[in-house]
């Protein structure tokens, strides 16, 4: 995801964590976005908006409050709908 953080940048702050808590960074963000991790349930439970990008299967994590995208067009829908 990082390499394409060129492409994004004049519509997102994509930032890569140097901490090894990453609960420091989901204080400030706005919104996390991510594949299939129990971190984004974390940050559900954390009441961040929350986007599961997996093109290819399932999203295996409870639904609650997390946002499950498949493609790139619902994916920029949804960032455009969550970082307002």
């Amino acid at each position: 995801m990082y390499q394409n953080n060129k492409k994004f940048k004049s519509v997102l702050n994509i930032k890569k964590s140097n901490h090894k808590n990453r609960f420091i960074d989901l204080v400030e963000a706005r919104c996390v976005i991510g594949m299939s991790s129990m971190f984004l349930v974390a940050a559900a439970l954390c009441r961040k908006k929350v986007i599961s990008f997996l093109p290819v299967g399932n999203c295996p994590l409870p639904g609650g409050g997390i946002l499950k995208i498949k493609n790139k067009e619902e994916l920029e829908r949804a960032l455009k709908v969550s970082l307002k």
